[in-house]
């Protein structure tokens, strides 16, 4: 016994044409960004994170995290802190979108993807791995932990 092949019926060119205009309308809906229109301020008035309102919890985290970061890779310059300060920013970033994702589902992953890469280049620039203090010997070191534990007491 020979089976016959069954072959999907082809769309006409108006039901194409119709599918064609119901996703160009969706489109027209469904944006990734809204389109902005915002007027330039007439004076540029500088903002720093060390003038942040220390009273906000998300202040006080980015500070802990930048200057974690900062020990870690050995920011020994004013560009490396710089780096520092974006790698802690675009991080929290990251971590709000992921947040926002699991919990109400809205995700772009155009602008994750772009953030990642961000972040990414920003760690090569400063450096992946974490550097270590050098120490002059273990005499030293042992010397300098005792005087800092003074101190605190």
């Amino acid at each position: 016994m020979v089976k016959k092949k069954k072959y999907k019926q082809q769309k006409t060119s108006k039901a194409v044409w119709e599918e064609n205009e119901q996703l160009a309308e969706d489109e027209k809906h469904h944006r990734r960004r809204p389109l902005r229109t915002r007027n330039l301020p007439t004076k540029f008035v500088p903002r720093f994170w060390e003038r942040a309102d220390a009273r906000l919890l998300f202040v006080r985290e980015i500070r802990q995290r930048y200057e974690r970061l900062k020990a870690d890779a050995g920011a020994d310059s004013y560009q490396k802190e710089l780096l520092a300060q974006r790698v802690v920013f675009v991080a929290a970033q990251l971590e709000t979108m992921e947040i926002v994702a699991t919990e109400s589902g809205e995700f772009d992953l155009g602008i994750y993807t772009q953030a990642v890469n961000c972040l990414v280049g920003l760690l090569r620039s400063l450096g992946l791995e974490k550097k270590m203090k050098h120490v002059e010997s273990l005499e030293h070191y042992v010397k300098s932990k005792s005087k800092s534990k003074r101190r605190r007491a």
